[in-house]
């Protein structure tokens, strides 16, 4: 974690300052916080213990410049998508159609303020050139 002191940035971690800091484009966390089924945790808790570290991470960077912060978990993170959005998470993948990850469907949802990294279903590739065409077509 990096964070701002007397003009400088420093490392966290390490407690130095950084000479001539990169602006970084792209927070990204990976943290895969569910099954294929469900969450491994519920909102509540969710807001409780990891809304407030995200929001920590996400503010010190946005601060410094950074535009993008991405989240990668597979499996269902449908219970807790509006929990993500709510730390800014701007960039979601890999939107996995297996575990009942809809593009199509976050997109209506969340319009411009989620991009979406994945959501093409893979098992569909191994299948006719008509049943990808289909699943393509359904997502562009």
């Amino acid at each position: 974690m990096m964070y701002r002191g007397s003009g400088k940035v420093f490392n966290s971690f390490f407690f130095r300052p950084l000479n001539d800091s990169p602006i970084v484009d792209n927070l990204s966390i990976h943290e895969d916080m569910v099954v294929k089924s469900r969450p491994l945790i519920c909102s509540n808790l969710f807001d409780e213990f990891m809304l407030p570290y995200y929001m920590k991470l996400w503010n010190l960077f946005s601060e410094a410049g950074t535009p993008l912060f991405s989240l990668d978990s597979d499996g269902d993170m449908n219970p807790i998508m509006d929990n993500i959005v709510k730390c800014h998470v701007n960039t979601f993948l890999p939107c996995e159609p297996a575990a009942g990850m809809d593009a199509v469907q976050l997109r209506k949802k969340y319009g411009n303020k989620l991009a979406l990294k994945g959501g093409i279903d893979k098992y569909v590739l191994s299948q006719s050139k008509a049943d990808i065409q289909t699943e393509l077509e359904y997502k562009l």
